[in-house]
């Protein structure tokens, strides 16, 4: 078994396919603090104030507004001034307001997690490596009887969760790096328990994403199979649809639904 989790740990870090989806995570890192940057500062906040004032002048304030818009109003009616007198260092004061987060974790979860890249990358990469040994017929030159059998099955799980602990550490450090860098302070600091739970959490559910999605490519042999379910399943769309529905059947044809929802990975 160990010797089969070398050979595939040397494949990943001398192939392309860990370091594109490695690429891919600290860019979208990156990419959600420099726009969460963009939204809050001063400037981009002035210029909605403006835009807000001219969309009431012109009777259509009706409509609901989004968190920065509100924000920008909000300041606009805190400086006491009217909309053409104001100055963006108006709005310094809720744009500092905005860049205090609540906590780390509250941002890693907006950020990283809660939309289910982590799962993602993982049941990508199972998916990918996986079906590869079928399609280049490595499995054919294994022995395949019971303890075989074993240990071969036995190391891609552990490798699923391997693969699931990297992307979460690489989440984790780029999104705090990105987050830092960008100028982002926190309300309050999560405890080394909170911390510790809520990771293990987000490790689990990535692994247990990987292990369904390699069950799916060892039952079809098929990366496009592999590849279909992790993005349907995976990002947790199926799970909240199929929660959605046991919710309502909760509320009057079978009242025990309700008790399984909390149970789904999503």
């Amino acid at each position: 078994m160990f010797n089969l989790l070398k050979s595939d740990c040397y494949r990943l870090v001398h192939g392309k396919m860990l370091w594109v989806m490695t690429a891919c995570l600290v860019a979208l890192a990156v990419l959600a603090a420099a726009t969460i940057h963009f939204v809050s500062s001063p400037e981009f906040l002035y210029a909605s104030s403006q835009s807000m004032e001219m969309t009431v002048s012109a009777g259509e304030g009706d409509e609901e507004l989004d968190e920065f818009d509100a924000a920008a109003v909000q300041a606009l009616e805190a400086s006491g001034k009217p909309a053409s007198e104001v100055t963006v260092a108006d709005f310094e004061g809720v744009s500092r307001e905005m860049r205090t987060l609540e906590s780390p974790l509250d941002m890693l979860g907006d950020a990283a997690l809660s939309g289910g890249l982590v799962s993602l990358l993982t049941c990508l990469l199972v998916t990918l490596l996986f079906a590869g040994d079928f399609t280049t017929g490595f499995v054919r030159n294994l022995v395949m009887d019971r303890r075989g059998r074993w240990r071969y099955y036995g190391e891609k799980i552990i490798l699923a969760g391997l693969a699931a602990l990297y992307f979460l550490v690489v989440a984790v450090v780029a999104c705090l790096v990105a987050f830092a860098v960008a100028g982002f302070t926190y309300a309050r600091m999560n405890t080394v328990g909170e911390v510790a739970e809520y990771l293990a959490l987000a490790l689990l559910l990535a692994w247990a994403y990987g292990c369904l999605t390699a069950v799916m490519v060892w039952a079809t042999r098929s990366g496009g199979a592999g590849i279909a379910f992790a993005i349907v399943v995976a990002t947790g769309m199926v799970g909240a649809l199929l929660g959605q529905a046991l919710l309502v059947l909760s509320g009057g044809m079978v009242p025990w639904a309700g008790a399984v929802e909390p149970w789904l990975l999503a």
